[in-house]
């Protein structure tokens, strides 16, 4: 999940919403928040 999340992250062109990552990834907000804020600890 933090891999896709990443993904569409570095391929958006500029400010994605967690509504649209979520949309796109047929998940919850909440998972893609979750994914985030893992990310964000890898840092």
């Amino acid at each position: 999940m933090q891999k896709k999340v990443l993904d569409l992250l570095k391929a958006a062109d500029g400010f994605i919403s967690g509504e649209d990552i979520s949309r796109q990834l047929g998940v919850t907000r909440t998972s893609v928040w979750k994914a985030n804020t893992a990310l964000r600890g890898e840092s």
